[in-house]
């Protein structure tokens, strides 16, 4: 892909390039020989009519049908012949003209340049597809097909227009690495010196003419709350963070402004012709813009800046989940996805992954990985910026990619844990940091990066060093994550916990892996994404399975049984509602059970009963279920017939209290899924004003 770069008053690059003399052949080859080449193609500029006249002569006409003529002025980085694209043709660049014609009047699309022409006959079978003229240029055929080889010889060039131009790397859109050439093109020697630079002041104060540079302010190095408030003061930005409105962004360079990258930045032209200087590029993420000063030896054309950018070639980075599904080893299975939802699976607090860079040599092999969870949330925010809750990260783990390029072991196998149970998941989660509010995208420096957050991110943080939120009250800025290392088991608390207004009808934890790479010439930020939908980046969603299953109350049956120290003085029956526990995650059950314990005098109890999300029932978020074991209890377990994800119709009948001590019970119900999430089940409150917990609180009074 090509792209021209224009300088003052519409000028554009002279080059040049030619086209093909190789297309598809008919499905029957005329048995006639091939027509003859053109030869004697020229081609002149008649500048007072702005037109380039082609003449040429031709074969004898019987052996073809009409001439197509090519015009071009893109050329190879080398300055010669693009022979690669020969069988490329746009009506951009040729046109169709009746046989009995050798001549030719072009109005160049494009001004200012050098182009290429060449003529070349075609040949149709008329009899299928008649040769059409409206004047003296032929319609386009339903098919055709070009006879004769192309005579590079026949190629003639055309001057049009003698203007000076500028580009990196002739013209290209995308750079691999950090060299790359500067090309000055000077056809008529008008130039005497050029200047570069690829550093420019981007503020200016349009009344004062005061300019400030950009580069002091940027994303690695942010501004002091001093310096911002300074910046405030003297009416560069306002309270809220943004440009004054009489302060406006411009690319004016700064010669003047050292470049460690570049010594020699200032060259004479001692010749007409295309000129070609060595540079090295910036570092770091985002286009790379170069500046040229061009200094005319005529005096009153003056000065020029003119400028080009390039891009760092695309990059393609894959995480592949391979944990294995359907087998003995089952660690995930696939969620539940309705018609135009997004596909969702549900793991085990573990995954394993591997990683696909698709041959790509620009990659270091070096990366960090680690996991991005909301904070109390199901889901990861949609659009993570708008903060609508916080962002828990957990500590990175460094990796190496097996092989760079075509050697890459695509199967090579990463995991992360963040399971307690073991030394790995202990280790992750020996650290986290939790990000608050949103950091600041708005403020007029953009201190998070021209690639939003790829610019700024570092191990462990996909927000980047010490991410700044602008608080517009106190004009300054204010860190926004905080470290968390509290130990495997409180983080891991911080991260399974979620607001309970979700975790009743949800029962799942979304995920998101990121793995930040760096790329071999320029040390940009490369990220790969698992899922989500972050940063515009959208996939299949991941959650971690961490909670138990959820029952559904009968709350017509059952209202007076789990309301605070209700009272029980003879047997009973005991019912759920007819869908009576699901797991969210889709997790098979593996237990539904009634357990009844005594309550000691000593033991606090507080229920609150409470169904704002804000609110917690406390003893049901602090009763483990060891101390509950630990306590007299009784345990009646649900028969389940059918292991699946629900279970319908959960009762016990003919309960009987009548030999316990009489005095204070603690009543719940405890469930288990396939994937070990123990505990009491959460209650589906979604619906009902009704005030219900598990566990709840009876008396019973059997007079023993």
């Amino acid at each position: 892909m090509k792209k021209i770069s224009w300088i003052m008053q519409g000028v554009m690059l002279a080059s040049a390039l030619w086209l093909s003399c190789s297309e598809e052949q008919p499905l029957e080859v005329p048995a006639d020989p091939p027509p003859m080449s053109v030869v004697n193609v020229e081609a002149t500029f008649d500048a007072g009519a702005n037109m380039v006249r082609i003449t040429w002569d031709g074969p004898d006409t019987s052996t073809f049908s009409f001439y197509r003529i090519y015009r071009t002025s893109d050329t190879l980085k080398t300055g010669g012949a693009d022979t690669s694209e020969l069988s490329f043709i746009s009506d951009e660049r040729r046109s169709n003209i009746s046989k009995t014609k050798n001549s030719y009047m072009d109005v160049p699309a494009l001004a200012n340049t050098v182009y290429y022409y060449t003529v070349r006959t075609v040949r149709v079978d008329s009899s299928f597809y008649p040769v059409i003229l409206l004047g003296d240029t032929v319609l386009e055929t339903a098919y055709d097909t070009a006879i004769g080889d192309l005579n590079v010889n026949e190629i003639d060039t055309v001057k049009v227009g003698s203007e000076v131009s500028f580009n990196i790397n002739y013209g290209d859109v995308f750079t691999v690495t950090d060299k790359c050439t500067l090309v000055v093109n000077d056809p008529a020697h008008k130039l005497t010196h050029v200047r570069f630079t690829q550093y420019s002041t981007r503020y200016w104060k349009k009344a004062s003419g005061e300019k400030i540079q950009a580069d002091v302010y940027n994303p690695m190095n942010p501004p002091s709350n001093a310096q911002l408030n300074q910046l405030i003061a003297e009416k560069w930005i306002t309270s809220q963070g943004r440009l004054e409105s009489s302060v406006i962004e411009v690319e004016e360079a700064d010669f003047d402004f050292s470049d460690p990258h570049n010594v020699g930045r200032s060259f004479a032209i001692a010749s007409a012709g295309t000129h070609t200087f060595p540079w090295t590029l910036k570092k770091g993420n985002g286009e790379k813009k170069v500046f040229a000063e061009l200094t005319y030896a005529d005096g009153s054309v003056g000065t020029a800046i003119v400028n080009d950018g390039i891009k760092i070639a695309p990059y393609r980075i894959k995480i592949n989940f391979r944990n294995k599904m359907n087998s003995a080893d089952e660690t995930m299975r696939r969620g539940e996805v309705l018609a135009g939802d997004i596909p969702y699976t549900i793991y085990k607090p573990w995954v394993k992954f591997s990683i696909s860079v698709f041959a790509d040599t620009t990659i270091l092999k070096d990366f960090d990985y680690w996991l991005v969870i909301s904070d109390s949330a199901p889901n990861i925010v949609e659009d993570m910026p708008s903060n609508i809750y916080g962002w828990l990260e957990t500590k990175p783990i460094q990796a190496s990619l097996t092989g760079i390029g075509a050697d890459h072991d695509d199967d090579k196998i990463y995991e992360y844990s963040i399971d307690t149970s073991t030394a790995e998941g202990r280790r992750n989660l020996a650290q986290m940091k939790r990000t608050g509010k949103s950091p600041q995208k708005d403020l007029a420096f953009k201190l998070t990066g021209d690639e939003k957050y790829n610019e700024t991110c570092v191990p462990g943080s996909y927000w980047g060093p010490d991410p700044l939120w602008w608080n517009p009250n106190a004009k300054q800025l204010n860190s926004v994550q905080e470290v968390l290392d509290e130990g495997p088991l409180e983080n891991y608390r911080k991260v399974r916990i979620m607001n309970k207004s979700f975790i009743y009808s949800v029962g799942k934890k979304e995920f998101m892996i990121v793995a930040r790479f760096k790329g071999k010439y320029f040390n940009d930020v490369r990220l790969a994404l698992s899922g989500s939908k972050v940063a515009q980046k959208y996939g299949p969603r991941s959650y971690f399975d961490l909670y138990q299953p959820y029952i559904v109350w009968w709350d017509e049956k059952n209202s007076d049984w789990v309301n605070n120290d209700c009272t029980v003085v003879s047997a009973f029956n005991y019912a759920l509602n007819a869908n009576s526990c699901t797991d969210g995650g889709q997790a098979d059950i593996d237990a539904i059970d009634l357990i009844i314990a005594q309550k000691p005098d000593s033991m606090e109890w507080n229920l609150n009963f409470s169904n704002d999300p804000g609110q917690h029932d406390v003893t049901a978020d602090t009763l483990s279920l060891e101390a509950l074991y630990n306590l007299r209890h009784y345990i009646f377990p649900y028969e389940i017939k059918v292991r699946n994800f629900f279970q319908k119709n959960v009762r016990w009948d003919d309960i009987n209290p009548g030999q316990w001590p009489s005095g204070k019970y603690i009543m719940g119900i405890v469930t288990r899924d396939e994937f070990g999430n123990e505990g009491f089940a959460p209650v589906n409150k979604e619906g009902t004003a009704a005030k219900l917990s598990n566990p709840w609180m009876v008396t019973v009074q059997t007079g023993k």
